[in-house]
């Protein structure tokens, strides 16, 4: 995801906020932002579980057969590996189990019961989250 950030004001609002961002330094802003973006994205990849849907909105297609466990939590430990973390200016997002990606895509026997986005552009709810705590921290390193 890229994020284009528009400024308006005038042109003396304008010089003192790039003024004080390259005080700050725009490499170290971008970390900071990665930071307080991997959080967000963490909260937000657990939606599905909590939800039994994907990040879309859609319900995830019920078992053949009854078990006791719901769905993709025999164990948790898919859940459990969901991480989200920056690194450098980016955020990564990753699941440490060899069948996440089955239950991602599906398979011939098996419904997908995807977890994260299926489309290239973000959920609506997604981008508006990471967009806000993005301009929080840009707006917070330009008071500070």
């Amino acid at each position: 995801m890229s994020v284009t950030l528009s400024i308006t004001g005038s042109n003396e609002a304008i010089r003192a906020a790039a003024a004080k961002l390259a005080k700050v330094g725009a490499g170290r802003v971008a970390l900071v932002v990665a930071q307080k973006v991997a959080p967000v994205v963490q909260s937000l990849s657990d939606r599905p579980w909590q939800r039994r849907a994907s990040v879309e909105g859609e319900q995830w297609a019920p078992r053949k057969r009854r078990y006791y466990h719901p769905l993709l939590e025999k164990t948790g430990k898919t859940r459990r590996s969901l991480k989200s973390r920056a690194i450098g200016t980016n955020v990564v997002t990753s699941v440490a189990t060899p069948y996440a990606k089955f239950h991602q895509t599906g398979t011939r026997k098996m419904a997908a019961r995807p977890v994260f986005p299926t489309t290239e552009a973000l959920p609506a709810v997604w981008a508006a989250k990471i967009r806000k705590t993005i301009t929080e921290t840009l707006e917070g390193a330009l008071r500070g």
